[in-house]
């Protein structure tokens, strides 16, 4: 049996959390009448994330009348905040022909993106569509995606490289008034570059999203498996972006290759509770036609 975590002689605190670890594992094996051969960083990676009634916070559902969630929203001190400009006529393209068109695409132009076209995929991706009841508010915000309990863990970051009346930079997607604020200013391209791992088409991206997991918003109701949750909530606002996107004739592409320390640090997150979970690169196409 071996667990491949590296223990540290001045103060044991690895070897301490290590032998944790194994007797948890243990504990959820025996719990499911399981027999673990081995352990090995996936079997604690699939087994501590299961469910586990034990993990699970059943006074919210016994006492729904005090359940007040955490904030959905981080708040910057930027004074710099950008009003989205939403065209509800544009990208009008049906679904199905959509859905047929929608692929992954590396090939950029250098030619800017609208900032109407960021407006929409931003807004209709992930912006908000209403109120409702909800967590004991009657403002409990809609978005137009689902999410794990409606906690809406995914935050967006956006980068601007090259898009028409925004600064380049990095931006965050509030969608409570649904504007952009501004956290970092400047030249991002080789920012983000050196923080992907053999993507070197990013370079020529326009825009850059960076899709972060929040897991403050859920870990409260649903545990250790909110970090499954928050996942899944990722990729739900992944494809709606992917969509729209090709709905307005811009290519995009995920990425999921990139150093975990790195872009978290540029985002200046903890990379813990909040962390990078997904890239998405967007662009125009370098020929004149849509392909």
């Amino acid at each position: 049996m071996k667990i491949n975590i590296e223990t540290n002689n001045d103060n044991g605190i690895y070897e301490e959390r290590a032998n944790t670890v194994k007797n948890k594992l243990y504990d959820i094996a025996i719990k499911h009448r399981k027999t673990i051969v081995g352990i090995d960083d996936m079997s604690i990676i699939v087994n501590f994330l299961k469910y586990d009634e034990e993990d699970l916070n059943t006074d919210i559902f016994e006492n729904k009348v005090n359940v007040i969630c955490p904030k959905l929203i981080k708040n910057f001190e930027s004074n710099i905040r950008i009003p989205l400009i939403i065209n509800v006529d544009s990208g009008n393209l049906p679904i199905y022909d959509v859905m047929k068109l929608r692929m992954t695409k590396r090939d950029y132009s250098l030619n800017k993106i609208s900032f109407e076209d960021l407006s929409n995929i931003i807004y209709f991706s992930c912006g908000k569509r209403g109120e409702m009841s909800a967590y004991n508010t009657n403002s409990f915000p809609l978005r137009f995606f689902p999410s794990a309990g409606g906690l809406q863990s995914t935050d967006l970051f956006v980068i601007s490289n090259n898009v028409e009346s925004l600064d380049n930079g990095m931006y965050y997607y509030d969608y409570e008034d649904n504007s952009l604020v501004l956290t970092q200013k400047g030249y991002m391209r080789n920012k983000v570059l050196d923080c992907c791992i053999e993507q070197n088409f990013m370079e020529d991206a326009s825009l850059v999203f960076v899709l972060v997991s929040n897991l403050n918003r859920i870990k409260w109701k649903y545990g250790k498996k909110s970090y499954r949750f928050a996942h899944v909530d990722t990729g739900i606002v992944a494809q709606n972006i992917h969509l729209v996107a090709t709905s307005n004739k811009l290519r995009s592409c995920m990425i999921a290759g990139f150093d975990d320390d790195k872009i978290n640090k540029l985002l200046m997150i903890d990379g813990e509770m909040e962390f990078a979970s997904l890239i998405i690169s967007i662009g125009t196409s370098p020929w004149n036609i849509f392909n």
